[in-house]
């Protein structure tokens, strides 16, 4: 997962924070994350459509990058 950066990109939908569950291992993950859209946040990037949307997961005051195993949900 990689920080997001907020400059370059639009929050659109912040999802509830998960730092009491940081740091995350992926199959615990799927199974905190799974059927639980609250946890994702959604980035549109500067500039951009609907189509650049992208998730995130939000830790504080940090946003990364969803891990492919848990987009596929």
């Amino acid at each position: 997962m990689r920080e997001i950066d907020q400059t370059q990109n639009k929050l659109i939908c912040a999802g509830e924070d998960l730092s009491l569950h940081w740091p995350l291992k992926t199959r615990e993950s799927i199974k905190l994350l799974e059927k639980k859209e609250i946890y994702c946040s959604w980035f549109q990037k500067s500039g951009g459509d609907v189509e650049t949307q992208f998730p995130a997961l939000r830790s504080g005051d940090t946003y990364y990058s969803m891990p492919l195993k848990v987009q596929k949900m």
